[in-house]
């Protein structure tokens, strides 16, 4: 690359925890970038195990990477320190479990430099029992350049499948600093992406997408993303829901509405069959609301009553 257009200085922020099996693989991948004007902040978020020791290791051979080592407090407060010690002019996500292409950095960069973009995203592989996993599925971007509302009416909302989370998740993508001001990751909840990316979304203006698969994400078991207990759902459904409020509120589009709100109502009764009896105030409301905009048939209301009247006795 022309060392010219490496004037601006990106910040890669890596929140760890207790990563140590993958950790070198993460660091190592991002010192092979070819795009050479960055900083690493290696965040480790009270490890316990030997990740805090490989992250000192590495800031001893090289000066671009530095290491705060705080108390444990989640990914998201993990994200968000390293976001207020940043001095980069764009900042980038890492998980210390996941690694890049050596080309991650440039690419992504050049697209927002070429495109005049706030926001550059990424396709991905998925590392699943140490293999890697070829979606093989051509991306659904049908263009480069993607403005703001396009972006969030018409790519956001898609149905989850492997490209649909290229939209979601914060680490294939690369962002203007000033895009993050005054926004953060919300803390103590898991989803912290799902909570995130529509209100990062909606601070940009342009998007621009770049078609080669630069993230290696690798799935694991005790990963938050495939937590599916009770607590984990009940997140999720808060994540929905602050998305649905944003959609209702930005948009006001009668379509997507009734769209939200019975994907509320669902997740609402699945949450309350399960044991989540501290919603039931919160159920009542949505029902009311269903009722009040004839959002579900009357057949299957009386179902749904029926269960939750059934799972209050027990």
């Amino acid at each position: 690359m022309n060392p010219l257009m490496q004037d601006y200085k990106i910040s890669i922020i890596v929140a760890i925890y207790n990563v140590e099996d993958y950790l070198k693989e993460c660091i190592d991948s991002i010192l092979a970038q070819t795009y050479s004007n960055f900083e690493a902040l290696l965040v480790n978020d009270g490890s316990t195990d030997h990740s805090g020791e490989i992250c000192d290791d590495f800031a001893l051979k090289d000066n671009r990477i530095r290491v705060v080592h705080k108390a444990n407090g989640g990914l998201s407060e993990a994200r968000n320190y390293g976001i207020d010690q940043a001095n980069g002019d764009f900042i980038c996500f890492i998980d210390g479990d996941d690694y890049v292409h050596p080309e991650y950095i440039e690419k992504l960069y050049r697209s927002i430099n070429i495109n005049n973009a706030d926001i550059a995203i990424c396709d991905f592989y998925e590392i699943g029992d140490g293999r890697l996993i070829d979606s093989d599925q051509e991306t659904y971007y049908d263009k480069e350049v993607i403005e703001k509302q396009d972006f969030l009416l018409n790519y956001l909302g898609r149905v989850r499948s492997h490209h649909s989370k290229c939209n979601v998740v914060a680490w294939n993508k690369l962002i203007k600093k000033n895009c993050l001001k005054d926004l953060r990751f919300k803390v103590g909840y898991k989803h912290e992406d799902m909570f995130f990316i529509h209100h990062l979304i909606n601070r940009a203006n342009t998007l621009s997408i770049v078609f080669d698969k630069l993230y290696y994400y690798r799935q694991r078991s005790s990963s938050i993303s495939n937590d599916s207990n009770l607590i984990n759902d009940y997140h999720k459904y808060l994540a929905i829901t602050d998305r649905a409020d944003f959609y209702n509120n930005i948009f006001c589009n009668e379509e997507r509405f009734i769209h939200n709100e019975r994907k509320r109502l669902r997740m609402l009764v699945d949450l309350f069959n399960r044991g989540y009896h501290s919603l039931r105030s919160e159920l009542l409301q949505n029902f009311r609301k269903i009722i009040s905009y004839n959002l579900v048939s009357k057949r299957d209301l009386a179902k749904t009553l029926f269960n939750l009247v059934k799972s209050v006795g027990k």
